[in-house]
């Protein structure tokens, strides 16, 4: 069975960088963002909300199945080169929590079963969102919560 789209041929968010596809039931997401070591952009929350909306509203999706693309990592969090433009001010960090509270929420909420797949590392938030999910699927994989520390950032 071919792999089918949600929307009307809509299978890429985020310029590319959240994927989805339906097959056989499986509602597929993949955070495609390999050289960042999928690292959690703005925009990408963004079509984690918009992709889950879809899902849930498919009769056809009976699970959903998150994945990093290539093999070194899950999810490394969020995408540091952001934080200069938006998390560097209060007020910053304020509209950054908001943006990106959209998938969080959305994710934490939904009534489908979701499976994080994950292979290589996963850290920070990427363990936060494979922590969402209802199983993880392991294969050689490395779990630190990464603290802010870790990136030199001041509060």
């Amino acid at each position: 069975m071919e792999p089918r789209t949600i929307g009307q041929n809509d299978h890429s968010f985020a310029d590319g960088r959240v994927l989805a596809d339906i097959e056989d039931g499986v509602g597929l997401i993949t955070f495609n963002q390999p050289k960042k070591m999928n690292a959690m952009s703005v925009e990408m929350w963004a079509g984690l909300a918009q992709i889950l909306d879809a899902f849930e509203r498919d009769e056809a999706v009976r699970v959903v199945v998150l994945t990093g693309a290539g093999p070194r990592a899950f999810g490394a969090g969020a995408d540091i080169s952001e934080f200069e433009d938006q998390r560097s001010a209060i007020e910053a960090r304020a509209a950054y929590d908001q943006l990106t509270r959209a998938g969080r929420a959305r994710l934490s909420s939904f009534h489908k079963p979701v499976i994080a797949r994950i292979r290589g590392y996963c850290l920070g938030g990427g363990l936060g969102i494979a922590l969402q999910a209802d199983r993880q699927s392991k294969s050689s994989w490395q779990a630190k919560p990464y603290p802010r520390e870790a990136h030199c950032i001041r509060r």
